[in-house]
């Protein structure tokens, strides 16, 4: 049941469960407020919100009644910012820095629209669908990975939790997965006050980290293994567990203050356990020694210079049967583009292509992609990309038409070099990949679509 009210701002509360905010920031309004203004640019929000006359508020709030209070479900940055347009001693030590309304505009603001919502189950499909979706701001990774915990853990089944975010149960499953890593690693003992505030950071890029335990080798090096239940198997002792947690941790997530992140997504794991052992000699003990003779050395894998061995496409990995896709993904991640620029620019072309197949397949879309075309019309790259484009909403979780666009400009650099315009330039052909190499492979792996109705 709904149904649509006008409230005060001042009246309504902001989410202490939203997916976004870290743990130690919900016990208060007053810190829920702090947050949002340090982090989520509120106040940046609610000078534009009065820049029009009348005030833009945008669209309507979603709430619930809770324990006697309003509690905003979806539109917390919204009443957030309005609240300190109408009280900005809320706003503490940024008080100054709030616009100071007329009493027109202040009347305005006073009430807002407000759709009511029954109870926070009745209001989960609406609130994913919203924030995987294009004119409100998309859940980051971290807060895609508290969503669905906590989904999890009510609802204990990965298939009604695919039903519930309209996520493909693989996509679950790897969120999960990655979830349970996090946790673990953030809730080791022996963290700074400040190691542990970048790890709640819910702008934390995780990707490097989670993606390292997802390589071939790894978890067998370290004895472990991840339960249907996402808790941990281990086949070493804790505490030497915990040492590797600890290590990786430091070595992919957290900042440090003399120098840089020393691992990203392009780390090989036998160089990462080399550094493991030298700072933690007695882990030689603890780990899988065959698995770790048996894992690939950074000079197996290409014979250049490092220079150019770095990028590219190395860490891409398909889990899935398409056959074409796979034979594309295994040359592409091992071809020594340093050398063979031309042949590695045809590769991503054709994985562009093979994937754009995939997608307008995937959904039975081929019929409505030919409507309205001669029997004898052959679709190219550019015919699939603006069709993936126009059938956006009905394929993707989330806005991704940004991926889609840096596709398009991707293969105008292709083409030139396919048909001899221009000379193959390892720089540029890296500068794309970087750009579409974290979409690719949530593309393949469908972490970011859709389940097919």
């Amino acid at each position: 049941m709904t149904k649509d009210i006008y409230l005060d701002p001042l009246s309504l509360e902001l989410d202490p469960k939203n997916y976004r905010i870290p743990e130690e920031y919900r016990k208060s309004q007053s810190q829920l407020i702090k947050w949002m203004i340090e982090k989520e640019e509120v106040i940046q929000l609610a000078k534009g919100i009065v820049q029009d006359d009348p005030p833009l508020f945008n669209e309507r709030v979603v709430a619930t009644k809770e324990h006697g209070k309003y509690v905003v479900l979806e539109g917390n940055r919204r009443v957030c910012a309005t609240k300190l347009l109408l009280d900005p001693d809320l706003a503490g030590a940024f008080k100054n820095k709030i616009p100071v309304l007329n009493k027109k505009t202040k009347d305005q603001l006073k009430k807002i629209e407000v759709l009511l919502i029954l109870d926070r189950d009745s209001a989960e499909t609406y609130i994913s669908r919203r924030h995987t979706t294009q004119g409100v701001k998309s859940w980051n990774t971290a807060a895609k990975q508290r969503w669905v915990s906590d989904l999890y853990n009510k609802y204990g089944s990965i298939a009604e939790v695919s039903k519930k975010s309209k996520m493909t149960k693989t996509a679950v499953g790897e969120y999960l997965k990655d979830y349970s890593l996090l946790t673990y690693s953030r809730e080791l003992k022996g963290w700074t006050k400040e190691e542990k505030a970048q790890l709640n950071d819910i702008k934390l890029k995780t990707t490097p980290f989670t993606r390292f335990f997802r390589q071939e080798g790894v978890q067998d090096v370290l004895k472990m293994e991840i339960n249907d239940d996402f808790g941990f198997t281990l086949g070493m002792q804790k505490n030497d567990f915990d040492k590797s947690i600890e290590f990786l941790t430091r070595k992919f997530l957290l900042k440090q203050t003399t120098e840089p992140k020393k691992y990203n997504t392009r780390a090989i794991p036998k160089e990462v356990f080399k550094d493991l052992l030298i700072e933690n000699p007695n882990l030689k003990k603890s780990i899988n020694s065959s698995k770790f003779s048996q894992l690939t050395t950074i000079e197996s894998v290409v014979h250049q210079p490092r220079k150019i061995e770095a990028p590219f496409f190395r860490d891409l990995v398909y889990h899935k049967n398409d056959r074409v896709i796979k034979r594309l993904v295994y040359e592409i991640s091992t071809i020594r583009y340093g050398l063979f620029r031309t042949s590695a620019t045809f590769l991503f072309r054709a994985l562009m292509e093979r994937i754009s197949i995939f997608l307008i397949d995937r959904y039975d879309l081929r019929g409505k992609l030919y409507e309205g075309h001669p029997n004898d019309w052959t679709p190219g790259l550019s015919d699939y990309l603006a069709f993936c484009m126009k059938e956006h909403d009905q394929i993707f979780i989330g806005n991704h038409r940004g991926g889609l666009n840096r596709m398009v400009i991707t293969k105008k650099y292709c083409d030139e070099v396919i048909h001899g315009k221009r000379e193959p330039d390892t720089d540029t052909l890296l500068g794309h990949t970087r750009s579409l190499k974290i979409f690719i492979d949530e593309i393949i792996n469908e972490k970011i679509l859709k389940v097919p109705s």
